[in-house]
């Protein structure tokens, strides 16, 4: 069952099929006016969910939605065979030097029967919806060089009068081997708008590169907060003033003494999870140019990715971890086990039983009424969606104490009277 929305309603409906609409359908609206229509023929529409498969011929990594120009950036990879080496210099990013010398007699004979290993080659497109071909690429990027992260960030622009503008940031690291410290770079796109081909009306926007300057570490996450961009740098975490859509002006920072590849924000709140320590809870400062710790969990935890649970007022904190796990804190500084605030306290955990590497916070639907037996939900409150590595999505819905009550309540009867699995009990194995 999938809903179809339409600008008014329809007080009629029935079949309809000839030569110009290949069964389709026909309806009136209330103002009398009849409509023929027809369903796309290349989505599925057998499925739970209303799907249509693209070939790209190559393995997409990162996508992320461009809400100005209504466009998608999307970060391809596709295993390519390398013929360099990486040279060891640690001053600047090298191309590499050649395995073999094929302008000599015995190096093209060498090259002829030598495997050459195979590495992944990352480009960065931008994909209409229309269509869903890709318009533009702005963006081969360099052998060795791997792109860790790519989003949608909002920040503030003087000239646009101190207002947010959506800019495509990606994030990338070299991977040149041990003998090599990993450099990375920070890119900063701008989707303009341009006069299309006749042939392809549908391509009239393109990516402009605006930033692309080296860092000294691999640059793992990108977020933005205030209109100022977030980036993590190894174990150093910088925020960034976009200075007049041409430079990057740093603000503030903070050191994490340990690898952080998983980050959040919200407002002035970051969250962020590193491979060994959980998640850390931060405080940026515009004001006062400041990035300070609030909290963190004591235990030691391998995070793979965070987010924000919001509830009305309530502001939760969930993480994933190695162990395909599903952890939720909460910060209480009244509390006693808060250790005066320093401390995030366990709320709840799960055991998901698959990986995930990211989540996403959506706002919730309207609830239903009481009056048609439903329980209000509290204003602003948001679903966190969790996509798994084996194709399935949970979500996460916060809920009230009365269903909360309800739930529980029903699960002690199910305990009770389910058979167990292998004889364990769902309580002690969930």
């Amino acid at each position: 069952f999938h809903p179809m929305h339409v600008d008014q309603a329809a007080t009629a409906f029935t079949q309809f099929h000839n030569t110009e609409c290949d069964r389709g359908f026909v309806y009136v609206t209330p103002a009398g006016a009849m409509r023929i229509g027809e369903l796309e023929p290349l989505y599925q529409y057998d499925a739970d969910w209303l799907t249509r498969k693209v070939a790209l011929r190559c393995t997409p990594m990162r996508i992320s939605y461009h809400p100005d120009c209504k466009m998608y950036a999307l970060v391809t990879s596709k295993r390519r065979e390398v013929r360099t080496r990486p040279r060891v210099d640690n001053d600047d990013f090298v191309e590499g030097v050649p395995l073999f010398e094929e302008d000599a007699v015995d190096g093209a004979a060498q090259a002829e029967r030598f495997v050459f290993p195979r590495e992944e080659h990352f480009r960065l497109h931008l994909v209409s919806p229309r269509r869903w071909e890709v318009v533009d690429t702005a963006a081969v990027f360099r052998p060795f060089e791997h792109v860790l992260d790519c989003k949608v960030v909002r920040l503030t622009v003087r000239a646009a009068g101190m207002r947010t503008k959506a800019f495509v940031a990606v994030a990338t690291a070299m991977v040149q081997g041990e003998g090599v410290t990993s450099r990375g770079r920070v890119l900063i796109y701008e989707c303009i708008e341009v006069v299309p081909d006749p042939s392809r009306p549908h391509a009239d926007h393109k990516l402009k590169l605006l930033y692309d300057k080296p860092q000294k570490g691999p640059v793992t996450a990108l977020e933005h907060t205030a209109g100022q961009l977030l980036t993590v740098v190894g174990q150093k975490i910088v925020i960034w003033q976009f200075h007049d859509s041409e430079n990057l002006i740093g603000t503030a920072f903070i050191d994490t003494s340990i690898y952080v590849h998983a980050v959040a924000a919200l407002r002035s709140f970051v969250l962020v999870g590193d491979v060994m320590q959980s998640v850390s809870l931060m405080r940026h400062s515009r004001a006062g140019h400041t990035c300070s710790l609030v909290a963190r969990d004591f235990a030691q935890l391998e995070v793979t990715a965070v987010q924000y649970v919001v509830f009305g007022s309530q502001l939760f904190f969930v993480c994933t971890d190695s162990n395909r796990n599903l952890v939720v804190f909460a910060y209480r500084p009244d509390h006693a086990e808060s250790y005066g605030g320093k401390r995030l306290l366990r709320c709840a955990d799960f055991h998901v039983g698959a990986a995930a590497s990211r989540m996403l916070r959506l706002r919730c639907a309207p609830d239903v009424p009481a009056s048609r037996g439903g329980v209000a939900r509290p204003a602003h409150s948001h679903v966190t969606v969790l996509p798994t590595h084996d194709g399935a999505v949970g979500e996460l819905v916060p809920l009230g104490e009365e269903r909360f009550a309800r739930l529980r309540h029903l699960q002690a009867i199910m305990v009770t009277h389910l058979p167990h699995r292998a004889g364990l009990n769902p309580r002690g194995y969930r």
